[in-house]
């Protein structure tokens, strides 16, 4: 089986950045997005058999914990950890959360936004990161 050197960063932390960076190192000009994921895939969208048979090396991106049970742990190589300032963190992930919201912070008043970011950032300060994100066993 092909060992994994896994691109592992909390999410919102520069990880496609940096895939789109190596690929374009190692395989040349990518166009777009779909090229980036048959080249360096992400293993939450996604890794076909090509990346996991074979006796080569391949990279992975992840934002999962390094765990005794994580998958494909057994077929690591190693790892590149992506790291941001975790301030830049909580901003990008506040203002996705925001663009997800289904478009009714989009439409709310200024002060409904402002009231929506403080109440989000205050409860990914008090959990040490997105709550969503502990329960998928991403991190802190």
């Amino acid at each position: 089986m092909t060992k994994i050197v896994w691109i592992a960063s909390y999410p919102r932390s520069g990880n496609t950045w940096t895939r789109f960076i190596l690929a374009n190192l190692l395989f040349g000009k990518l166009d777009n997005s779909a090229d980036l994921q048959r080249k360096i895939p992400d293993i939450h969208s996604g890794v076909a058999g090509v990346h996991l048979w074979g006796k080569g090396t391949t990279l992975v991106k992840t934002h999962w914990m390094w765990v005794k049970d994580m998958p494909l742990r057994e077929d690591t190589a190693g790892a590149i950890y992506v790291v941001r300032n975790p301030s830049d963190v909580m901003e990008s992930n506040q203002h996705f959360s925001m663009l997800r919201s289904g478009g009714s912070l989009k439409k709310a008043n200024p002060e409904a936004r402002v009231v929506a970011a403080r109440a989000f950032i205050d409860q990914y300060l008090a959990n040490g990161g997105h709550p969503n994100f502990l329960k998928f066993g991403l991190g802190r």
